[in-house]
């Protein structure tokens, strides 16, 4: 996709933002009398609220090929399914926690699992499939690692978390920001649902299955399906981008939005540019910024030619998105499922078609979650720092012995990665 195309629906995303987050309207009617376009609108607005979340998403992925010598993987590859379940627990920032499972599934068995902890101690990394033991790594002893080596980053997890949060408070404040009392919501609010009349309805209500881990139980969800291709998204994007180029309060927004999103980004890990011999960040940051505010009707300018361009010389379809979301009655989208389909043309390591297939579901929302015990993995695991520390020890070199021959042995019995050797011709 073209980045003056991209530039363009990022843009709009920040615009969506300004709308939804920076003025929120508290529905006044019960979630079934309201119209597709404040459903969206609402879930759009919860999503601020998610906290504790236990959470699956299956995720597959198809390509057409006609290249020889990726057609036998791009086969194997549509046969596996990624299945990711997680669960995070915000609501505490002085005990934050996250668990995840990741599995590939292949020929509808797991063929290769990972486990993941974290706290706020310690991360723990654990694969039965690939080693018996599991890996771990405490965020103390990372931190004085880091500060012996006199290496330009600082891994600090309380800051980090900190920072997140004075970023996420700071971004979706209005108040403050340079702009917001000449910025017209109502306008773009009304443009956004006028372009959205289009591609966006409602579907009949439909039941899922939750799984807490400990019970199962059937949900009745009110739908709504989002579906557009390419053209439709230019013909959505373009009034708003005309009407956003010459209005300066919304370009002030912008601005300081971007200003905050940026400085986020560079300030998290607390990067030493001088001691690595780098440009300082946030002069790099200024200098965008400044470029951006000063051609901003000119960048808009080209953003529009370029889909303009588009809409008039496109031939065929490029891709094509079709997004279910499932709400439930406190407004969270507790079910999405979205299929993107897009003709590459070869530019894309010389494929015809992408296929992307996203499933998610959250089983549980903002409630208390239990968590596996890791204690043990880690009383009788692998410390990391030491292997960090010691790269050349005997104790760091009989793991990565241990570790190498235990993958080479279970690969080679797997079937998922024997068919992998196979395609690529390891033996």
């Amino acid at each position: 996709m073209n980045k003056k195309i991209i530039a363009g629906i990022l843009i709009v995303a920040l615009i969506i933002i300004a709308v939804f987050f920076l003025f929120p309207r508290t529905p006044s009617s019960p979630i079934a009398s309201l119209t597709p376009f404040e459903k969206l609108e609402m879930v759009l607005q919860q999503q601020t609220q998610l906290q504790d979340i236990d959470s699956e998403t299956r995720f597959r992925i198809d390509i057409s090929t006609s290249d020889p010598s990726l057609t036998g993987i791009a086969s194997l590859l549509s046969e596996v399914d990624f299945v990711f379940r997680s669960k995070q627990s915000l609501s505490d920032t002085q005990n934050i926690k996250a668990e995840s499972i990741l599995s590939l599934i292949y020929q509808d068995s797991p063929a290769l699992t990972l486990n993941t902890y974290m706290d706020s101690e310690q991360i723990v990394l654990k694969s039965n499939d690939l080693f018996s033991k599991a890996f771990y790594l405490s965020f103390d002893q990372y931190e004085s690692f880091l500060s012996s080596t006199q290496m330009p980053v600082q891994f600090e997890l309380e800051r980090i978390i900190e920072r997140s949060l004075a970023f996420q408070e700071e971004f979706y404040r209005l108040e403050g920001t340079p702009g917001y009392e000449s910025f017209d919501q109502d306008k773009y609010r009304d443009m956004i649902e006028s372009g959205l009349s289009e591609i966006l309805s409602e579907t009949e209500p439909f039941e899922i299955t939750i799984d807490d881990g400990s019970s199962t139980q059937k949900v009745l969800l009110s739908g709504l399906a989002l579906r557009f291709n390419d053209a439709q998204l230019a013909e959505f994007l373009l009034p708003i981008l005309r009407e956003a180029q010459t209005d300066e309060g919304l370009k002030q927004v912008l601005v300081s939005k971007l200003d905050t999103l940026l400085a986020f980004s560079v300030d998290l890990y607390a990067i030493d540019s001088e001691t690595l011999g780098t440009a300082n960040p946030h002069d790099e940051i200024s200098d965008l910024l400044d470029n951006f505010e000063s051609g901003y009707e000119e960048y808009i300018e080209d953003i529009i030619t370029q889909l303009e361009y588009h809409q008039a010389n496109s031939q065929s379809q490029k891709f094509q998105v079709d997004w279910i979301i499932g709400i439930n009655q406190e407004g969270f989208a507790v079910y999405q499922d979205l299929q993107v389909d897009m003709d590459t043309g070869e530019v894309f390591f010389q494929t015809d078609h992408l296929s992307f297939h996203f499933n998610t579901i959250l089983h549980q929302i903002n409630t208390p979650l239990v968590f596996s015990d890791y204690s043990e993995a880690v009383d009788e695991g692998i410390n990391l720092v030491s292997l960090m520390e010691n790269p050349d020890s005997m104790e760091s070199q009989m793991v990565m012995m241990q570790l190498y021959g235990s993958v080479m042995q279970r690969m080679s019995t797997n079937p998922l990665f024997m068919q992998i050797i196979q395609e690529i011709g390891v033996y």
